[in-house]
């Protein structure tokens, strides 16, 4: 097997001969991700990318962060991603598992964002068959991605996942998709002797430095513009924002430390970001019906003791879709229903209490 040393300006050198027991394609994935300095990959397990678990399992160096929906694993990724200038990695299985991650892959790839996306595919023979949750996601995501691979061989894996990692980080920034059949990742093969130098890791976020309070703004109602003075007048630690679409986007392109994404995006991305930069208070500010489309991210910060925080924005005389506060403590979460200033100031130091878990504060404007 053949894995290059693959620093863009250094042409390959001679590569050992691979030494040990026979390992199966999934391990020569696993060591291939730990070769390019993977240590958290977002996703979802499924049939055909079960062999990747299982080799998941022996890979002590990756932590795997089991997401509601594999939608969140691939904004989650990219949050990672924003949030530490590392490539961010998702995974997922064949079919509606592969589907499901194509918002997030075009979002990195309308954004330059770095991303790697490994999706299972069912075995060789069974390709082009309508096989059961067959899907041509190397199709579909052909003008979303900076490349994509379909391999086949075991022989391959190691190679083509490296090779990804060089693309989705290199000058040209974006994702990366590799969709691996199942019985590519069963197959024995020799141990691969990997030579890789990861790219420099490029900068994450900028975070925002703890604002100066300014005076009492309790009489005062509610705005969009208050709630986010609001957010930062209260935080201890510098802070990075996540933050959905709409207005809120128009916010975010004014602040350095705010990164803003599609319907779905912020909850998802938040935790990402949380989980690569601990240092950090992270907040997703969004609407309730970006809340509402992957807000069931909250029960995956709840069961790792992640504590980022929420702002759901919402209109008065707009009826409320859901109970959030009911919803956030259903999930393990805290969860606080702001409708005055002094409230909202409460309800955020409040959060700088809770280190184990979400919070989410339903924010209702006049």
């Amino acid at each position: 097997m053949t894995v290059l040393d693959t620093p863009t300006s250094a042409a390959p050198g001679t590569v050992p001969e691979p030494v040990g027991p026979p390992v199966t394609g999934a391990d020569c994935l696993m060591r291939a991700l730990e070769a390019a300095g993977t240590d958290i990959v977002f996703g979802m397990p499924g049939g055909a990318i079960l062999p990747a678990y299982d080799a998941l399992l022996d890979a002590s160096a990756i932590q795997h962060v089991l997401v509601r929906h594999k939608q969140g694993a691939g904004h989650a990724a990219v949050g990672y991603t924003l949030a530490t200038g590392r490539v961010g990695v998702c995974m997922a299985t064949s079919g509606p598992g592969a589907t499901n991650l194509v918002t997030a892959i075009a979002d990195a790839h309308a954004r330059s964002v770095p991303l790697v996306a490994i999706t299972g595919q069912v075995p060789r023979s069974l390709l082009g068959r309508d096989s059961f949750q067959e899907v041509d996601i190397c199709g579909i995501t052909r003008s979303i991605t900076r490349h994509n691979f379909l391999v086949t061989d075991a022989h391959e894996i190691a190679d083509r996942v490296l090779e990804a990692f060089r693309l989705a980080a290199d000058e040209e920034a974006g994702p990366v998709l590799v969709d691996i059949t199942k019985d590519a990742l069963q197959q024995q093969v020799s141990a691969p002797a990997i030579q890789y130098t990861p790219p420099a890791q490029r900068p994450g976020l900028v975070p925002a430095v703890p604002a100066i309070p300014a005076g009492n703004h309790t009489d005062a109602p509610l705005t969009p513009e208050s709630v986010t003075a609001a957010l930062a007048r209260g935080s201890e630690r510098p802070t990075a924002y996540v933050v959905g679409p709409g207005g809120h986007a128009l916010w975010a392109e004014e602040c350095p430390s705010a990164t803003a994404g599609p319907t779905g995006y912020a909850v998802p991305a938040a935790l990402g970001a949380a989980f690569g930069r601990p240092d950090l208070t992270v907040w997703a500010v969004t609407g309730e019906d970006c809340f509402l489309a992957t807000g069931r991210e909250l029960a995956t910060g709840a069961l790792n003791g992640i504590p980022f925080r929420v702002a759901v924005l919402r209109r008065d005389a707009d009826r409320p879709q859901a109970d959030l506060v009911g919803l956030a403590e259903s999930m393990g979460c805290v969860g606080m229903r702001c409708t005055t200033p002094s409230e909202l100031d409460a309800a955020i130091r409040r959060s700088g209490t809770v280190q184990d878990r979400p919070v989410l504060l339903d924010v209702v404007l006049p």
